[in-house]
């Protein structure tokens, strides 16, 4: 049995997340499929856990982590931030929100293919054990 403990961290205002956190769930959920379908012969328990965070801790949100790891110490991927009009706007002020830079392409979401990758090589290092 193969076990993917996929997090996502991200900021809510009152039922409101912000347009980036909110594409990463998207790519989290194609990730999945994807994973599923590629793996279909393997049994894989996939638990997806949503984690809310408020305003002091946007810092963190846009996040993923995989069994308790950060998507960055899985794979190559760099996390930056940039100024994000929906966060500001979900928290009344100026804001800056998680981008990540991967395979030297900038995205203000995690893509999907760095999902794939991070679950990939998750998957892969269960089999080694």
């Amino acid at each position: 049995m193969y076990f993917l403990n996929i997090e996502w961290l991200h900021l809510e205002v009152e039922g409101d997340t912000c347009d980036r956190c909110n594409l990463t769930y998207k790519n989290i959920i194609k990730g999945i499929e994807y994973i599923k379908d590629k793996y279909s012969d393997k049994s894989i328990k996939i638990i997806l856990k949503d984690t809310k965070l408020n305003e002091k801790d946007i810092e963190l949100s846009n996040w993923i982590k995989i069994n308790g790891k950060p998507i960055n110490k899985i794979i190559q991927i760099e996390e930056v931030h940039n100024y994000c009009k929906s966060c500001s706007d979900l928290v009344g002020r100026d804001s800056t929100c998680k981008a990540v830079i991967y395979k030297e392409k900038s995205y203000n979401s995690i893509p999907t293919s760095a999902i794939v990758a991070a679950l990939t090589k998750t998957l892969s290092q269960q089999s080694k054990r």
